[in-house]
C-alpha cells in the first residue's frame, strides 16, 4: 500500500513574491495616511490662523466705525517727528492718551509676532480706564492705509468719505484683506489729489508689527 502526502507547502519564490507584494500594498497605505496626516495638519494651522485673524478684522471693525480720531503709534522717530503725518501719527499710546478719549488700541512690540489690544472706556466715576490685555500670537504684520474717496474732483467735497483698508498677514501665510468706513473720522489730513478720485495720506501704507519698532494703532471717541 502506498501513501500519498497530500500537505503542500509554499515555495521560496511563492512567499518572496507574497511579502514583496504586502510591502508594496502596506508601502502605498502608509503614503495615503501620510498625505492624510500633512492635509489635516494644514487644515488646521489654516483654521487656526484664520480664528485669529477673524478675531483681529472684528476689533478693527468694531473700533473703527465709530472712532472720530485714527493714529498710528510708532516710536520711528523719521515717521513720528515729521510733522507733514503730525495729524495721524504719535510716537506712543501716552501721546494719545492725555485727552482721554475712549475707544480701543492695537500695538505690536518691536520684533514680536504679538499683537496685543485692549478697549479704553469710562468707569463710574467717568474716569478713562483701560480693559485687560488681550493678546492674538502668530501675525506677522498688519497693513493699514487711509483714504479719501471723492464723488468728484473738488478738494473737500462735502460727498467724499473716509475709509481704511487693512491687510492682515500670519506667519504661515493666511491672510485677510478688507477695508471698513471711517464715518466720523475728523483728524486725517490728505494729501489733495485733483486728477484723482482717491486720495491718500502722505506716509501711504503704515504696518503694525514686522518690523525693528514698536507700532500699533488706536481708534479713539471724544
Amino acid at each position: 500500500m502506498k501513501i500519498k502526502n497530500t500537505k503542500k507547502a509554499y515555495t521560496l519564490v511563492e512567499l518572496v513574491v507574497t511579502i514583496a507584494i504586502l510591502s508594496i500594498t502596506a508601502g502605498f497605505g502608509i503614503g495615503i495616511f501620510a498625505s492624510a496626516l500633512r492635509n489635516y495638519s494644514t487644515a488646521s494651522i489654516t483654521a487656526n490662523e484664520q480664528d485669529k485673524a477673524l478675531e483681529i478684522e472684528a476689533y478693527i471693525l468694531r473700533h473703527a466705525r465709530v472712532a472720530s480720531d485714527v493714529y498710528f503709534i510708532t516710536n520711528d522717530s523719521s515717521l513720528y517727528s515729521n510733522s507733514n503725518f503730525s495729524d495721524h501719527i504719535v510716537p506712543n499710546e501716552a501721546a494719545i492718551s492725555l485727552a482721554d478719549p475712549v475707544g480701543g488700541v492695537m500695538y505690536c512690540s518691536a520684533n514680536s509676532q504679538v499683537v496685543t489690544y485692549h478697549d479704553k472706556y469710562l468707569d463710574d466715576d467717568d474716569d478713562v480706564v483701560n480693559s485687560a490685555d488681550l493678546q492674538v500670537t502668530g501675525v506677522e504684520s498688519i497693513e493699514f492705509k487711509l483714504a479719501n474717496q471723492k464723488s468728484d474732483f473738488t478738494q473737500g467735497s462735502d460727498d467724499s468719505f473716509v475709509y481704511l483698508k487693512y491687510k492682515i498677514n500670519m506667519i504661515e501665510g493666511y491672510s485677510v484683506n478688507g477695508a471698513v468706513m471711517l464715518y466720523n473720522c475728523k483728524n486725517v489730513v490728505f494729501s489733495h489729489d485733483p486728477d484723482n478720485f482717491v486720495e491718500s495720506t502722505l506716509d501711504s501704507t503704515f504696518k503694525v508689527g514686522g518690523g525693528s519698532f514698536n507700532t500699533g494703532i488706536a481708534f479713539l471717541k471724544k
